[in-house]
């Protein structure tokens, strides 16, 4: 297996990442060669109407579906205004992704309140999730560093399986079978880690932070309150919640699930490291909507603060440039993404000791 070697971070180096928090990275002399042909072009420069179309586009989504809340008397209605919601949701926090790499303005602090404002509206921490990103893009698909690949009830290597004991261990044995329904349960372990994240490090603004996830679950119950039933309220967060979780898992899986994971032994130059730990997804404009550009994740990952629209402008460069160099550049369909995150966890699950089945049916 292989691990990035990230070198030294420059004192004033240029900005890799687009987190204010990040450590910049040294770009090696390739990188820098793409980097200046992706410059060139343009496609690193903001973009304000894209932004101010989707976050318009984002809000209408959300008044329509508190409309519906308010007008709908039945409850099957209401039910699948709840998976609406959970999608608006899943949209919404997008624009945070999105603020947190400084793609929607050139003012950090602009990015920030669009950040802070998010957080009120879908009930997740801000500071933890840019800290954990950060991580992430730093350690891309690292088995050991990489906090997406910190699940306690699933391996995402051989490594991984072997280390766990007991339960845990017949556990991972079944995960291709239980991964999918643990994504219905994304959101509420979102806002768990959250609360934990915000009381344990106690970051800058952690209180205003918390009093927002507050406010938010006080206006979200108190509004539910006012229009059903106990009963009904269940339901309606069960599914409401259920869809975000899942449909913010299905944005981020397939970007680096079941591709190869590093560790401390070897290194690989950053170029290459995010390019071969990434996946792209093929498809139509459709695809770029549902996905939020994120099916563009090796372009995502060379240059986070690259604004959304420019993604698929940019895999032509991306793509040519790798293909020269030959550096291994995958791209699938979205069912076929499915298929070898399924099988990927198949093969690992089966790593940690015999099942009393086969494979998991994909």
């Amino acid at each position: 297996m292989t691990k990035i070697d990230f070198g030294q971070p420059p004192v004033n180096g240029p900005d890799v990442f687009g987190f204010d928090l990040y450590g910049q990275v040294q770009p090696t002399s390739e990188y820098a060669d793409l980097r200046r042909l992706i410059e060139e072009r343009g496609l690193l420069e903001k973009q304000p109407v894209y932004y101010l179309y989707k976050i318009t586009f984002t809000a209408g989504l959300l008044a329509l579906s508190i409309t519906l809340m308010v007008t709908l008397n039945n409850l099957w209605l209401q039910l699948l205004n709840a998976v609406l919601l959970g999608f608006a949701f899943g949209q919404t926090a997008a624009i945070a992704h999105d603020a947190g790499h400084n793609q929607i303005f050139e003012s950090a602090r602009k990015n920030n309140v669009t950040g802070l404002f998010v957080n009120f509206l879908v009930a997740v921490s801000k500071s933890w999730w840019v800290d954990q990103h950060n991580q992430h893009h730093r350690y891309t698909n690292d088995i050991d560093l990489d906090p997406h690949n910190a699940l306690i009830i699933v391996a995402f290597s051989e490594e991984q399986a072997q280390e766990r004991t007991g339960i845990l261990r017949a556990l991972i044995r079944y995960q291709a079978y239980y991964y999918i329904p643990l994504c219905f349960l994304q959101a509420f372990g979102m806002r768990v880690i959250s609360v934990l994240y915000l009381i344990k490090e106690k970051r800058t603004g952690y209180r205003l932070e918390l009093l927002l996830m507050v406010a938010h679950f006080t206006v979200y119950f108190a509004a539910l309150s006012l229009i059903f039933n106990p009963w009904h309220i269940f339901l309606f967060v069960l599914v409401h919640q259920g869809i975000f979780g899942f449909y913010a898992a299905s944005i981020f899986a397939p970007n680096h699930k079941g591709m190869p994971v590093t560790d401390n032994e070897s290194r690989l130059d950053f170029l290459r490291s995010q390019v071969t730990s990434s996946r792209n997804l093929k498809g139509s404009r459709l695809v770029d909507f549902w996905y939020v550009g994120l099916n563009f994740q090796i372009e995502h990952h060379l240059f986070p603060n690259m604004p959304r629209n420019r993604l698929r402008d940019a895999q032509s460069v991306v793509k040519e440039f790798c293909v020269a160099r030959s550096i291994t550049y995958h791209e699938t369909g979205v069912f076929q993404s499915i298929k070898e995150i399924i099988q990927h966890l198949d093969r690992v699950g089966g790593s940690s000791g015999a099942r009393a089945s086969g494979s998991v049916p994909v």
